[in-house]
Formats: structure tokens, C-alpha cells, sequence
């Protein structure tokens, strides 16, 4: 069995990848705007279509159709909708409202700014999603001030950025600790990033955690404190990681 899209405005998806024209099997899902359809075939004989299982709500696995792909299909649709995200026990939230984001939030870090829940959320590649429509009136309006085409574009090359800053420090699970005393701005980022080191060792994972900066600027104020020498890498007991200190 076979499906084709003859150019419609938001495409078609099937198992969460765009399509012109695919073969279909029992169990694919094809996507249409915010609704989804199961493909269900009594019998291998039966080349006809099945009845499909089609509900208002659409749900399924983040390594089977990415968050960007869902994004983008509740940019192109304009439909309001509620994502519910949850990966690793950590559960996010997208509003959109006539097919822009509006407001992103995270359970873990309940005062994290939309930008920077969206960017961790584009992280995850494992996990379960649930996209509901609903109307405008009940979701909060925080307008992001920039298309969801425009967000995505931004988060993508924050979040980019963001792991080559952290490979440099030798990754997110890797250990900075206070080093020389330098004379910083009060109220700074680079000075809070001292501050908050100086408690002892913390893996940069949990610096971009505590701080409410973005966590792009984190990593970066981070690799710039360890050039200079004031925030030192080290192993999860405080011991310095001379080679790797030696080599920035």
C-alpha cells in the first residue's frame, strides 16, 4: 500500500519523516497537522486500508519523530497546542498559540528562561511526547517575540555552540573548582560562576543547572575563566586535571 502527498501546505509525515510518496505497512503512523493516523491492516492478504485509528491528540516516541519535526508541524498547521515532553524522569512543556511558541518550561528548572528550556529540550533524543491541541484562550501568552521557524533556527545553533563550548571543557560531566582569585564584577556571570565554585568541585552539567543565564553563555564564561586560569577542571574529588588545565 502506498501514500502520496500532492503538495499539501504542511506535508506528510510518516513514522515522523516527510514524505512524497512511501509504501505503507501495518502499525505506521502518518501524521497530518496535530492528528495522527495509525494504519491497522486485518491480514496480510488485505491490500486495502485498514481502518486508521485517528485521534485529536498525538503522541509517540522522541526517537521516532524529533521535537523539531513536531515543532514544525505545529508551526506549519498555526494550531494551538500543549506539548508534554518527558525524558530521563524530567518533564517539559511547549505552548504554542496559532503555531508560535510562546512559553517553554522544564520541572527541573522551574525559573529557566523559554530560550534555555527549549534549547535543553532539543537535546533529548530519547523519550515520550504527547501533543495536545487546545484553545488559545488556555494557554498564558509570554510571546517569545520571534517565529517558531526563527526560534528553532536560534536553539539548533545555541545548542550546537553549546556542546562544542562543553567538549572543550572536557564535557558536560566534567568537574570545575575556584582556582586563582580574581578581581570580578559583582553581580556578573563570571563572577557568580566563581562564587558558586568556590563551594567546591561541580560538574559544568550542574553549573548551567544553578545559573539562570543561558547555558550557552555559562559554558562560554566558563571556558573564559579557565583560560584565565580562575576556574580550574579537575576530577569529581578536587583534584586538578593538570594535563588538561595545561592545555587551555
Amino acid at each position: 500500500m502506498r501514500i502520496q502527498d500532492l503538495g499539501s501546505r504542511n506535508g506528510t509525515y510518516v513514522n515522523g519523516r516527510r514524505i512524497k510518496s512511501a509504501e505503507l505497512a501495518s502499525g505506521d503512523r502518518i501524521s497530518l497537522g496535530t492528528s495522527v493516523a495509525e494504519i491497522a491492516i486485518s491480514s496480510a492478504r488485505d491490500t486495502n486500508l485498514g481502518p486508521a485509528k485517528v485521534s485529536a491528540s498525538m503522541a509517540g516516541k522522541l526517537d521516532e519523530f524529533p521535537l523539531v519535526d513536531i515543532l514544525q508541524l505545529v508551526a506549519g498547521s498555526r494550531k494551538s497546542a500543549r506539548l508534554r515532553i518527558r525524558s530521563a524522569g524530567v518533564d517539559g512543556i511547549i505552548d504554542a498559540v496559532d503555531g508560535d511558541v510562546v512559553d517553554a518550561r522544564m520541572t527541573t528548572l522551574p525559573a529557566a528562561s523559554p530560550m534555555k528550556a527549549i534549547v535543553r529540550m532539543l537535546a533529548w533524543r530519547q523519550g515520550e511526547f504527547e501533543l495536545q491541541p487546545c484553545s488559545p484562550d488556555a494557554i498564558p501568552k509570554a510571546p517569545l517575540l520571534i517565529s517558531t521557524q526563527g526560534l528553532l533556527m536560534e536553539a539548533t545553533r545555541q545548542l550546537d555552540e553549546l556542546l562544542r563550548t562543553a567538549e572543550q571543557l572536557g564535557g558536560l560531566n566534567h568537574h570545575v573548582m575556584r582556582g586563582d582569585d580574581a578581581a570580578l564584577r559583582p553581580g556578573s556571570l563570571l563572577h557568580a560562576i566563581t562564587s558558586f565554585v568556590g563551594h567546591g568541585p561541580a560538574s559544568v552539567q550542574t553549573c548551567l543547572d544553578a545559573l539562570d543565564a543561558p547555558d550557552l553563555e555559562i559554558a562560554r564564561a566558563l571556558a573564559e575563566l579557565v583560560a584565565a586560569g580562575t576556574v580550574l577542571r579537575c576530577d569529581p574529588t578536587g583534584l586538578p586535571s593538570a594535563a588538561t588545565n595545561d592545555e587551555s
